[in-house]
């Protein structure tokens, strides 16, 4: 687990790009294919991207994410430019600032040539690129958003969030407005023509049966996002834009669920095109459901028919089971991982196996480092911004000592050995009473 963040901090902390999830600053001509072939070629992909920076408020390492933000932010207008020619002539064009970044992007903000189309013309069916797996797939846009309120949350810095957060959240959400001007029955947004990741595709943009309707992760990604829009500091956005925002959470669809369980999406999800467990992104990354809050025998029942468990590589169960008060879950998934064998090849020991990617991968151990901070110290994102340390630790099992940083520039030391707790401090002292320990039993000196 050291050997990632110390990866994470050089790749991460002055680079001009974000880290390369396949092979790193480290591809080898492993494949004898060429000293610079790496599979799944040379684009970011957000779904493999994200992985080592979901640590990075965890862990103190905010310098870490604004380079990945300075990347993204540094492309909003040509993104911006793109959007619009995609779009500009279909049923529903995107108005000047809109943005969309491609799940799939080059350093540039362009689609790979490949994904939109070699020598095709613009413009597309509803602004459709070729690849269905990525066609309608914007989801990351929502991601990077959080991610980025995520970071004022934590730290308060308002140049950054003036510099990157406002402006490509702003443009993301004028996106996805644009792109669902429509309103159903009962008068909420009509997520259609949608997908629901890669998993849940669109082949035929006109047929609801072949396209989904209000996929979940976009559902809650538009919740999470909008809801901390509006309640961003005063003189933080342009009032204008902020009751646009209010006006728009109002009628944001609910979560599609049907006897206790949550849905991929409201309808079409009718076949499976990859092993996502797209309804659990109401967990992770997106925050619907979590540690203390609404509606956890949801989740839990949603989290136990998944359709595709796994745990290496990006897969996320490690983290939803972290989330979702799943200990025994949560601590064979960290074992497991940690125990893993490295990159077969290499001598540096820290080096993750192919998996889903490419050796050396950064994925496998990021997300095990990720379900281990929320293991130790969770945000219950409430009006206090309290936060609860241990709610999924085996303490009875595992010693351990953590400094851990959360909301409002606060951080947690603590340790808790033979299910005792014998270390809390909580920095600054005032935010003590907003931390609750449970789990591990207290000493008299910490009642």
């Amino acid at each position: 687990a050291h050997w990632q963040r110390y990866l994470e901090l050089i790749q991460g902390m002055r680079s001009q790009a974000p880290i390369k999830f396949n092979g790193q600053a480290f591809v080898v001509n492993s494949t004898g294919k060429g000293w610079d072939y790496r599979d799944w070629g040379a684009c970011y992909w957000w779904q493999n991207t994200r992985q080592p920076y979901y640590n990075s408020l965890a862990q103190g390492d905010r310098d870490v994410l604004g380079s990945m933000f300075k990347f993204y932010g540094g492309m909003l207008p040509y993104v911006q430019a793109r959007t619009a020619a995609q779009f500009n002539q279909t049923s529903t064009p995107i108005s000047p600032g809109g943005a969309l970044y491609p799940e799939t992007v080059t350093q540039f903000g362009a689609y790979n040539p490949g994904d939109w189309g070699c020598n095709s013309s613009v413009p597309r069916a509803m602004g459709a690129s070729l690849n269905q797996y990525i066609r309608f797939h914007f989801t990351g846009n929502l991601e990077l958003c959080l991610l980025m309120l995520d970071d004022f949350l934590y730290s308060g810095d308002r140049s950054r969030l003036a510099e990157h957060a406002v402006p490509v959240c702003t443009a993301v959400v004028s996106g996805f407005r644009d792109r669902f001007p429509h309103r159903d029955a009962q008068g909420f947004v009509d997520l259609f023509p949608s997908q629901s990741l890669e998993t849940y595709q669109c082949p035929d943009p006109a047929s609801r049966e072949s396209c989904v309707t209000n996929p979940t992760p976009d559902v809650a990604g538009l919740r999470a996002v909008l809801q901390r829009l509006v309640a961003l500091p005063t003189g933080a956005a342009d009032p204008a834009a902020v009751a646009g925002w209010r006006e728009l959470l109002a009628v944001v669809p609910a979560l599609p669920v049907h006897d206790g369980v949550v849905l991929p999406a409201a309808a079409g999800a009718n076949k499976r095109s990859n092993s996502e467990n797209t309804a659990l992104y109401a967990v992770h990354p997106f925050r619907t459901y979590g540690w203390g809050k609404a509606n956890l025998s949801e989740a839990q029942a949603t989290y136990n028919s998944r359709p595709s468990p796994c745990n290496d590589g990006w897969c996320q169960d490690v983290i939803q089971a972290a989330m979702l008060n799943l200990t025994d879950d949560a601590a064979k998934m960290v074992a497991a991982r940690a125990a893993a064998a490295p990159a077969k090849g290499f001598r540096f020991p820290g080096f993750a196996a192919h998996y889903q990617d490419f050796a050396p991968s950064l994925d496998h151990w990021a997300f095990m480092r990720t379900a281990v901070n929320y293991m130790l110290l969770t945000p219950l994102e409430d009006d206090r911004q309290r936060m609860v340390v241990f709610p999924t630790w085996p303490v009875d099992k595992w010693d351990v000592s953590f400094k851990l940083h959360g909301p409002l520039n606060t951080t947690v030391q603590g340790a808790c050995v033979g299910g005792v707790l014998q270390e809390l401090v909580v920095t600054p002292a005032e935010r003590k009473g907003d931390v609750e320990v449970v789990g591990c039993r207290k000493q008299s000196v910490f009642v």
